[in-house]
């Protein structure tokens, strides 16, 4: 399952509201960031009953396939022009964000509360300032990857690059 959370024109509680409630649901679900310009525009969540362990030889082997080309002009066309300009666009999981999410309001069928949230958010210009309170609750993803140290030690240096690793090493 996925789900697209647009950071922009929206509030820090409302965020809080749709990571969490999505993560009520998929307690092993991640965080993929568009982090256009190292700020963080808008978020993919990803979640999946079992946790997830992407190995990179096998996706790279995807990856160049010729039969995935129309996928990989796709990704190319919207700045993914590797595998790990894909993959270390990675911001987080629900047990990082654990302490972040405390504070957040489920959305319910009853209670319909994101719908108001949203409501009193229009016209905000935090979508940084959101992306930034994500990263801060950033864990590295030690097991999520797994492949050989010729694909991993890349893939771990572009993740070292990315705007949540290094707004941690602020």
């Amino acid at each position: 399952m996925s789900l697209w959370v647009p950071l922009y024109e929206t509030s820090l509680e409302s965020v809080k509201s749709t990571i969490s409630t999505f993560f009520k649901v998929f307690p092993n679900g991640m965080i993929w960031s568009n982090d256009t310009d190292g700020i963080g525009y808008d978020l993919v969540l990803f979640g999946q009953a079992e946790e997830t362990n992407i190995n990179v030889d096998i996706l790279g082997k995807r990856w160049d396939n010729p039969n995935y080309a129309q996928v990989r002009q796709s990704l190319f066309d919207v700045g993914f022009y590797q595998l790990n300009d894909l993959l270390s666009t990675y911001a987080g999981n629900a047990h990082d964000l654990k302490k972040w999410m405390a504070d957040a309001q489920i959305n319910t069928d009853r209670n319909l509360r994101l719908g108001y949230l949203a409501g009193m958010a229009l016209n905000n210009a935090q979508a940084a300032g959101i992306f930034f309170d994500i990263c801060n609750n950033y864990q590295y993803p030690k097991t999520l990857f797994s492949g050989t140290d010729e694909e991993l030690v890349p893939l771990f240096q572009a993740i070292d690059n990315k705007m949540c690793v290094s707004r941690k090493k602020e």
